[in-house]
């Protein structure tokens, strides 16, 4: 089942100028943790110059590491469908097989993960009759248009063990871009779905110690508890990462204190006034009984909420006052226990105001 341990496992990351610092990250992290030695090969576009590997340059001599720069040309990736956070830069990881042409086989990881463990298992995995092995992805299975014979063998792109003299055999750049063409309207995931559909058939399902699908926003403290110290690699998928501030605290710790050794100070919380990221971080602070945080917090929701349906016309003149009443003596009653020191039961009546302005606004929940 395994390869004849090597010396040295090689490692590649794709990105553009928007996740170079998080991906700097993510190499730190590999590099802390390793215990053999390691290259690695970073994948990047036009958007990222010299001057902004610094940060990079200086872990690769901290770590007495190689580590390779190969500009991508992604003019022929332009044309492909991008949305929410994914960019262009997100297709660059199908053509890792024609710009390492040197390698054999290598571990492909996202920038927005953590390593905590030593990857060398997974490299020396033996994957000679596949062309790549990656984690059962069941979100996405449920998500993605594209067809599969056999449930269970929809992978998560964001760690792959890849098999580039396979991949280079089967011209799998070429193929994805043709798959493209063909069933574009499959690929719910871009190229998550491009990948599964070309090497659908030829993929080695492996367990989720190397790619634990970890949610920043809404992983229980049981849960995290439960992984934080057996898994190898985090990653953060979803739409809110470690450093978006609708993190849950204990994963953005986990994030910050790998991203507090980068030594950048480009590497910011990122604040929101977002309506639904305020009460996703309201729920996080109200899991962690972290009351009076919570309390001011829903302040700003409720603000928020209040302006929005004071612009809504659907009402008479008589029933908005009465509606208006009714959430004003609400916030009367829940700053009385705040005054009182009764902050988690002000926090209730905060709960109870905010689901009512959402029914006027004719939303069930945030």
């Amino acid at each position: 089942m395994y390869d004849k341990v090597d010396t040295m496992n090689t490692f590649v990351f794709c990105t553009d100028i928007n996740y170079l610092r998080y991906m700097t990250v993510a190499i730190l992290s590999l590099l802390k943790n390793a215990t053999s030695p390691v290259k690695i090969y970073c994948l990047h576009d036009e958007s990222v110059q010299e001057l902004n590997l610094q940060h990079i340059k200086q872990l690769s001599q901290r770590y007495s590491t190689e580590i390779i720069f190969k500009r991508v040309d992604i003019d022929i990736l332009k044309h492909l469908k991008t949305h929410s956070y994914f960019t262009t830069a997100t297709f660059i990881r199908i053509s890792i097989p024609n710009y390492l042409t040197d390698e054999k086989k290598v571990i492909y990881l996202d920038s927005d993960l953590i390593v905590s463990k030593d990857l060398s298992t997974l490299f020396n995995l033996n994957i000679d009759n596949y062309a790549l092995a990656g984690v059962y992805d069941r979100l996405g299975e449920s998500r993605t248009g594209i067809k599969i014979s056999k449930k269970g063998f929809y992978i998560n792109s964001g760690v792959m063990l890849l098999n580039l003299d396979s991949l280079r055999r089967e011209n799998f750049f070429e193929k994805c871009l043709n798959l493209y063409e063909n069933f574009s309207q499959e690929f719910t995931l871009v190229d998550q779905c491009i990948i599964n559909k070309c090497a659908h058939g030829k993929v080695l399902t492996i367990g989720d110690t190397w790619n634990h699908l970890t949610y920043a926003n809404s992983i229980s403290t049981k849960n995290w508890n439960k992984a934080k110290d057996k898994k190898a690699i985090f990653h953060f998928s979803g739409r809110i990462k470690p450093w978006h501030m609708a993190s849950r605290s204990y994963i953005s710790e986990f994030w910050w204190s790998y991203a507090n050794e980068v030594g950048d100070s480009s590497l910011q919380v990122i604040e929101s006034n977002d309506v639904r990221d305020l009460y996703i971080k309201y729920l996080s602070l109200k899991e962690d009984s972290k009351f009076e945080e919570g309390f001011l917090l829903q302040n700003r929701i409720i603000e928020s909420l209040i302006k929005y349906v004071n612009e809504l016309n659907d009402l008479s003149d008589f029933d908005k006052a009465i509606f208006n009443n009714s959430i004003e003596l609400q916030k009367i009653e829940r700053e009385i226990y705040h005054k009182e020191l009764l902050v988690e039961k002000g926090c209730v009546v905060g709960e109870s105001i905010i689901s009512k302005l959402l029914l006027r606004m004719g939303i069930k929940s945030l």
